[in-house]
Formats: C-alpha cells, sequence, structure tokens
C-alpha cells in the first residue's frame, strides 16, 4: 500500500523556511565547535583582565567581556585597545551591526562616506551592509568598548590565532580568514 501525502503551498512553504532555520542552526553549530556551549541568561560580572584576552594581534589587544554564549547569541561585547597605526580599510558585514564607544584616544570613522574625527565620549554604530573604515590617529591607543551583534566575534578572533602571525599574513589565509568572519572589502574607485 502507498501512501500519498499531499501538501499545500503554505505547507511547503513552512517546510522550507523550517530547513532554512534547521540549515543556519548548523552552521551556527560548526561557527562554534570547540567554543562555550549557550547557556540559559543568567547575570555576570567580568572584572578587568578576567575576560578571555586576545593580545598577540600585531596592532589590537582585545579582551571579552560577554560572548555569545553567555548573552545567547544576541551580542559580543569586547574591551579593545588599538595602537597607533591601527587601520581597517573600509569593508562591510553582511550580517552583523557594530558599535563602537571611544573611552580614550582618538581615530578616525568613515561610514557610509560620512567621516568624522573621534574622541572619548563618542560612539558609532553601524548597521549591516553599510561600508566603514577605520584608523587611530596620533600617537596614543584608542581604548574601545566594542559591541558586535549578533555576538560571535569571539570565534572569529580564535579561529585567527590559531594561525601564526607570518601565516595571517599570507593573501590566502587572510582571504579565507576574512570570507569566515563577515568581513567584506569594499570595492575601491
Amino acid at each position: 500500500m502507498v501512501l500519498e501525502i499531499r501538501r499545500s503551498a503554505p505547507l511547503a512553504v513552512a517546510c522550507a523556511a523550517a530547513a532554512g532555520v534547521l540549515a543556519m542552526a548548523v552552521g551556527r553549530a560548526e561557527d562554534t565547535k570547540n567554543t562555550e556551549v549557550a547557556r540559559p541568561a543568567q547575570h555576570h560580572f567580568v572584572l578587568k583582565g578576567k575576560g578571555q584576552i586576545f593580545d598577540k594581534l600585531k596592532d589590537e589587544s582585545v579582551e571579552v567581556k560577554l560572548s555569545a554564549a553567555q548573552t545567547e547569541g544576541r551580542y559580543t561585547v569586547q574591551d579593545e585597545h588599538w595602537h597607533p597605526g591601527f587601520d581597517v580599510p573600509p569593508h562591510f558585514h553582511k550580517e552583523h551591526a557594530e558599535t563602537f564607544y571611544l573611552m580614550d584616544g582618538q581615530f578616525e570613522w568613515t561610514v557610509g562616506g560620512e567621516k568624522h574625527l573621534m574622541s572619548a565620549g563618542d560612539l558609532v554604530y553601524i548597521p549591516p551592509n553599510t561600508v566603514h573604515s577605520v584608523h587611530v590617529v596620533g600617537n596614543k591607543d584608542a581604548h574601545v568598548l566594542f559591541i558586535y551583534q549578533p555576538g560571535g566575534y569571539e570565534h572569529y578572533e580564535t579561529r585567527e590565532m590559531s594561525y601564526s602571525e607570518k601565516d595571517r599574513e599570507k593573501p590566502e589565509i587572510k582571504k579565507m580568514l576574512r570570507e569566515q568572519s563577515d568581513f567584506h572589502l569594499a570595492e575601491t574607485k
């Protein structure tokens, strides 16, 4: 006996949507391998110097204050020091928004073609698909509180740190890391 199942168009659409959500969840699970497991929301105290530290980056040092696992994937919060010479070329993120609150030093942001010299107390919010670039101005570190939404930026840094500094400069590795980190270089004219 053969059982024939007829699906209505709305049911087929719902099934396709569910499959898409499952595929995204599997993709996220792949991205979070060997990292913290998400937990139900709870409060956190993170004392200075007690978060996950990334200090082997060439022109910045980073302390993760809140990870995606600690915020149910909502965001990542990092305390960052960008050293003189820190410079990020024009780029955009397809899936992530970024907020930068400057606590000390100066940097120049260009976002959506608008340029600003910013100092302590200034903030910039950058939605997805917005071309932006930044560089530190002067000979003093820029001290920044960085909020990345949705969370997971710490996974990109962990992946990047699995390569030596020399390997991270190789064009093919640099390109692969950028692609995996939702970092897309903007076309320059």
